[in-house]
């Protein structure tokens, strides 16, 4: 399993050209000039990882957010959300700021876990 994705930089106002399983993070608050993302909010750094899983789980780490808010949300390949990580809606339950460790595991996967992650989550496509 991998432990982390790697984080690269993606050009703001334009669509994040990333690496599969790697993070692509906008280090500049966002303004009405973004068109990466459809509505931006104003106060809100932005993110977005591909994540495939067809050759089998990855761990997310969250690292401890010290009381910020923030979310995580996983789109599968029909754009359903089968997973959402934040303290307003953590499947550990809601306010949870501090450090976890979740697993993505893929559909079909049959092997245990194992301990030492807070959260594993079973998602329908390979692809996240």
């Amino acid at each position: 399993m991998a432990e982390t994705l790697p984080r690269s930089a993606f050009s703001r106002g334009s669509p994040p050209h990333l690496n599969i399983n790697s993070f692509g993070n906008d280090p500049v608050m966002a303004n009405y000039t973004i068109t990466a993302v459809v509505s931006p909010n104003a106060d809100t750094l932005y993110s977005v990882a591909w994540l495939d899983l067809t050759s089998g789980p990855l761990v997310i780490g969250v690292p401890d957010m010290q009381g910020r808010f923030y979310v995580l949300e996983f789109l599968d390949a029909y754009t359903n959300v089968p997973l959402t990580i934040g303290p307003a809606s953590s499947p550990l339950g809601q306010g949870i700021t501090s450090a976890l460790q979740y697993v993505i595991v893929p559909p079909g996967f049959n092997s245990t876990v194992p301990s030492g992650y807070d959260y594993t989550a079973h998602l329908d496509t390979p692809l996240v």
